[in-house]
């Protein structure tokens, strides 16, 4: 049996914390909900990294009838299936960064996420889309994505931190192109959110999961030096890419 990862591991504790901490996320499903809605109901999906089922429910509500749910992270699947109580959905427990034998490989007219892809471990095509393998010719690659310059604050609170690795929009582009995508729609919007204190800001993040780089750093000072309401910035990117070949069902 692998041995789970420590980001695996964290997610999976904070399983309950998520959904009330991540507001950012959330807003960012509510940003794209909408542009969903020309896809055929009939269309096989599958939602990788679907965390707590927030993206989840959305396309369910718009009635699509073949869903598969992925995440790596065992606890987020079962406060999925207790919070969307469909029997639409098939769950499953997947790595979306390991790559499938062809015998393992089963085909999807679409894959979807949120949240989840500035996570990949490596940063070229073929490491950040093993799943792509999985699309069926002309199949639809649709993501929401944090990009930079999200949370940039910290780099001016706490230079020492270094909080997260985040790629441009035009770096994600250039990414699914590599990959032989097409891209069909590329937007991106900027949320501001404002908390009481850096500790607060902090407590959020971890609640959702997510850790800080250079864990031996010692916060007390930053924490009582930032005693005072503070703003963050969320930017997201909406991409949606085609494989090559014409969209039909083999």
């Amino acid at each position: 049996m692998t041995k789970p990862s420590p980001e695996t591991v964290c997610f999976n504790k904070k399983a309950r914390t998520y959904d009330s901490s991540a507001i950012p996320q959330k807003e960012a499903i509510d940003w794209v909900q909408g542009r969903i809605s020309r896809i055929d109901l009939s269309a096989q999906i599958l939602e990788i990294g679907a965390g707590t089922g927030n993206w989840t429910r959305i396309w369910l509500k718009k009635g699509f009838k073949n869903y598969t749910v992925s995440d790596v992270n065992p606890a987020m699947i079962e406060v999925s299936k207790s919070k969307l109580q469909s029997n639409r959905v098939e769950y499953q427990v997947l790595d979306a960064w390991k790559e499938n034998s062809e015998d393992e490989v089963q085909k999807y007219d679409v894959i979807t996420s949120t949240n989840l892809l500035q996570w990949a471990p490596y940063f070229s095509p073929k490491k950040v889309f093993p799943f792509h393998s999985n699309l069926r010719s002309a199949g639809l690659s649709i993501h929401c994505i944090p990009i930079a310059p999200t949370l940039y604050e910290f780099y001016e609170w706490i230079p020492e931190i270094q909080p997260f690795s985040w790629k441009t929009a035009d770096e994600w582009k250039s990414l699914f192109e590599a990959d032989g995508f097409s891209i069909l729609d590329l937007e991106q919007k900027k949320n501001t959110y404002k908390y009481v204190n850096l500790q607060s800001v902090l407590r959020s993040i971890h609640n959702t999961g997510a850790t800080l780089k250079n864990k031996t750093l010692n916060l007390r000072p930053f924490i009582k030096k930032f005693n005072h309401p503070l703003h963050v910035t969320w930017n997201f990117l909406w991409i949606v890419a085609r494989k090559s070949g014409s969209f039909e069902r083999s």
